[in-house]
C-alpha cells in the first residue's frame, strides 16, 4: 500500500508536467564525458538564394542601375546549398552561367550575360575584409562584342558582390593583378 501511495503522487506530477497530454514529456540525454552539447549542423539539403548580377539591354535604368549603352543591370535568383561563403558561391553562380542569353522568369524579358562570351575568364576565390570584396580572376578577359560590353563586365561582378550588405566596395583583380577595366578593355 505504502508503494502504491508513492507511485499515484509520481504519476500525477508526470502527467502535470506536461499538460496532461502523455507522450509530449522531453527526453534530455546527458552529453558523453559530460561535454557542452555541440549545436547541431544544418540539414545538408538545407538551402539559400544569392542574387547574380545581368544586363537588361535598352532599359534605360528602368529596372536596375543604368549602365553602358542604356543598358541597366538587373538581378536573377539563384539556389545554392547553405553556405557561410556566399560571396564565393555568388561569385561561381555568375561565372557558370553557360548562356549569352537568360529568360526572366517573372516576365518575358530576356537578360543578357557578356561575362560567358568570355570563355577564358576564371572565377578563382574572392574575399572580404572591412567591406572591401577582393575578386580574384584568373584568364584572359577576351571575346567581348564592342564598347558596349565593355561597362557590362565590371556591372555584373561587381553588382553580384554588392548585393550583400557587407560589402561597401569592390576590386578585381585579374591573375593577381588589380584591374583597371578602362585600361583592360581600351587594349582591345
Amino acid at each position: 500500500m505504502k508503494r502504491l501511495i508513492i507511485f499515484i503522487p509520481v504519476l500525477l506530477f508526470a502527467f502535470g508536467c506536461n499538460n496532461g497530454q502523455p507522450g509530449l514529456q522531453e527526453i534530455v540525454y546527458p552529453a558523453a564525458n559530460n561535454a557542452p552539447a555541440s549545436t547541431p549542423e544544418p540539414p545538408s539539403n538545407a538551402t539559400t538564394t544569392v542574387k547574380v548580377a545581368v544586363i537588361a539591354l535598352n532599359d534605360a535604368g528602368k529596372n536596375g542601375p543604368k549602365i553602358g549603352c542604356d543598358d541597366s543591370m538587373v538581378y536573377i535568383t539563384k539556389t545554392i546549398p547553405q553556405t557561410a561563403q556566399v560571396l564565393n558561391e555568388a561569385m561561381k553562380q555568375l561565372f557558370s552561367l553557360d548562356k549569352e542569353i537568360i529568360p526572366a522568369t517573372d516576365s518575358d524579358q530576356e537578360y543578357y550575360n557578356v561575362i560567358v562570351k568570355m570563355k577564358d575568364l576564371k572565377f578563382d576565390h574572392a574575399t572580404l575584409e572591412n567591406g572591401l570584396a577582393k575578386i580574384y580572376l584568373t584568364g584572359n578577359p577576351a571575346g567581348l562584342g564592342g564598347v558596349c560590353d565593355s561597362p557590362r563586365v565590371p556591372a555584373q561582378i561587381e553588382g553580384t558582390a554588392k548585393q550583400f550588405a557587407t560589402v561597401t566596395s569592390v576590386e578585381t583583380y585579374l591573375n593577381g593583378a588589380k584591374v583597371d577595366w578602362q585600361e583592360i578593355f581600351s587594349q582591345k
